[in-house]
């Protein structure tokens, strides 16, 4: 059995996964306060440099995760959100980049040639107005196969960040209003 390189990065992120899980539910009121003063250390520059990386670098978590923790420690969430915003736009342009660069052996780093051909017969399905879906869609942001396709820069922008900007946005109007009716926190005591 050949063990290639995407298979290892596969299981690496599967285990890193599972040990953040248990740390996070062993630890949680330690992850919290690290966090929390990270944050309070590095202010909006961490959160944007945090954007940056989860838009970056595929993987699972998005940043609609820093929208909601933003809210959990107390920040301005309209000043989160710009910079949230900005940080992803940073990342996702990076990724780009990356991608039109590199081509498509970067992207195997990532997934496997079967996911690949699927994403890439996605997007030549629904051309530009993939990437609105996809920005949308709970699944993982991955602007490395947008550069590998050679997807229209300005279609990019358009379609692929602009509409990230809106979900990130809407987002907020929703955690905002959760967090202000104070159903967050009945929830939290249900369970």
């Amino acid at each position: 059995m050949k063990f290639t390189t995407n298979k290892f990065f596969r299981i690496f992120a599967i285990l890193t996964i599972i040990a953040v899980f248990v740390f996070s539910y062993i630890y949680y009121d330690n992850l919290l306060n690290i966090f929390t003063e990270y944050l309070y250390q590095y202010s909006y520059f961490g959160l944007g440099l945090f954007a940056a990386l989860l838009e970056g670098i595929p993987q699972m978590l998005s940043t609609d995760i820093l929208i909601i923790i933003s809210q959990l420690i107390g920040l301005n969430m309209i000043t989160a959100l710009l910079v949230i915003i900005l940080g992803s736009t940073i990342g996702s342009l990076i990724a780009f980049y990356i991608g039109y660069k590199y081509g498509k052996k970067v992207a195997l780093l990532f997934i496997t040639k079967k996911k690949f051909k699927q994403v890439t017969d996605f997007m030549q399905k629904y051309d530009r107005y993939a990437l609105p879906l996809i920005s949308f869609a709970p699944l993982p942001y991955f602007p490395i196969i947008f550069g590998v396709l050679k997807i229209d820069f300005k279609d990019f922008l358009l379609y692929g960040i602009t509409t990230r900007a809106i979900k990130h946005s809407a987002l907020v109007g929703l955690v905002y209003y959760l967090y202000t009716n104070n159903i967050i926190d009945n929830l939290t005591d249900w369970l």
